[in-house]
């Protein structure tokens, strides 16, 4: 069920932007 964390995080990352 690692889905759910991977899905948000992605959501998180894409908000955020390039993290580099």
């Amino acid at each position: 069920m690692k889905l759910h964390i991977l899905t948000h995080l992605v959501k998180d990352i894409q908000n955020h932007g390039p993290a580099v």
